[in-house]
């Protein structure tokens, strides 16, 4: 019996996320003389802070402004969409690889002094009665990471390699990196009308380091892609001088988001340590239950404020129980207050605990 024949099988190999970034990087060099003059003169024409960029951009702080307020991330995404930030921080990069001080000043202006307008047009917009409290969208803009730090140079990444290639729209990296540097703006704006001076340093020194991200990012690429030659270079000194200050705000940066993260990781983990301590101990006692821990970490021990709710009040043994099991498990000095609220069961038939 003859066996029906087989199509042929496409053969299909998979390449790695290194060997597919190094094609990537690889393939900015092969990028035409020609379609080098169109993107320099697209950077030079969109670094020019015209009356329509500012509208631009007032209008997309204005929605990113309701989006933080509303705690809609379906309206920062729209607010992003129209946000015109990506080429002018291109042209701050290519003007000071260049040398070019006509770019460079141009570009600097459209990039901060749109920051400015979405800085005070949020400011405004923060003073009316339309947030009760600060919404979860809002706070996580004030409390930047080194992740927020990697997540922008990505952007920058996708936003160079589709401002060169013609084959891709600019319009969704040039959302990922507004998606860096919008929400800043207008969260800067909001804390300063609410008087929250430290989310507003926080919004500040995240917006800081995208921007400083992208730079660095844009900086490189445009290098390996042929926009930069020797000669607009210059002497080596003189480049170097020129990214000095990006260079060590960029450095300073890196420092404190890590410093911000490790942070934020040890008292993640000091709270789910002390929450499943406390659970368990709180098990052994019928009816009683924990509703929420507040730790705070002073010079010589943690403070630990826990409220439970119990039909009877905890006796100071068990608390001093727990504060040495707490002791134990996060290996430092604990002072543990235990808050009771008394509860009573009650049932058709009368009362169940006491």
């Amino acid at each position: 019996m003859v066996e029906p024949s087989r199509p042929p099988q496409r053969e299909s190999r998979l390449e790695s996320w290194p060997q597919s970034w190094a094609r990537a990087v690889v393939g900015l060099r092969s990028v035409s003389a020609a379609r080098r003059a169109d993107v320099l003169t697209e950077i030079h024409r969109g670094s020019q802070a015209t009356t329509l960029y500012y509208v631009l951009l007032g209008i997309s702080e204005l929605i990113a402004g309701f989006a933080l307020i509303i705690n809609s991330d379906a309206t920062l995404i729209g607010a992003n969409v129209v946000a015109p930030l990506m080429t002018p921080i291109f042209g701050v990069s290519l003007g000071l690889m260049r040398g070019d001080l006509e770019l460079l000043r141009a570009a600097l202006v459209a990039e901060f002094g749109g920051a400015l307008l979405g800085v005070g047009l949020c400011f405004l917009l923060g003073l009316m009665p339309l947030a009760l409290e600060p919404s979860a969208a809002l706070l996580s803009q004030t409390r930047p990471t080194l992740i927020d730090l990697m997540v922008a140079a990505l952007a920058g990444f996708a936003g160079v390699l589709a401002i060169i290639d013609e084959r891709v729209s600019p319009a969704l990296p040039g959302v990922a990196i507004a998606t860096a540097l919008n929400p800043p703006i207008a969260a800067i704006g909001l804390c300063l009308a609410y008087g929250a001076y430290s989310g507003a340093w926080g919004a500040f020194l995240l917006f800081f380091a995208n921007v400083l991200a992208i730079l660095a990012v844009a900086a490189v690429l445009f290098l390996i892609a042929g926009f930069v030659t020797r000669e607009e270079i210059g002497p080596l000194r003189g480049l170097a001088r020129r990214f000095a200050a990006a260079a060590v705000g960029l450095v300073l940066v890196t420092g404190l988001l890590t410093t911000y993260l490790v942070r934020m990781v040890r008292d993640l983990r000091m709270e789910r340590a002390i929450n499943s301590v406390l659970d368990a101990e709180l098990a052994q006692e019928p009816g009683t239950s924990l509703v929420s821990v507040e730790s705070n970490r002073e010079t010589d021990a943690v403070e630990i404020l826990s409220t439970v709710l119990t039909p009877r009040v905890l006796v100071p043994e068990r608390v001093k129980r727990m504060e040495d099991m707490l002791t134990e498990r996060l290996g430092e000095p604990v002072r543990l207050f235990v808050r009771c609220s008394v509860t009573k069961d009650v049932a058709p038939t009368g009362s169940t605990h006491v």
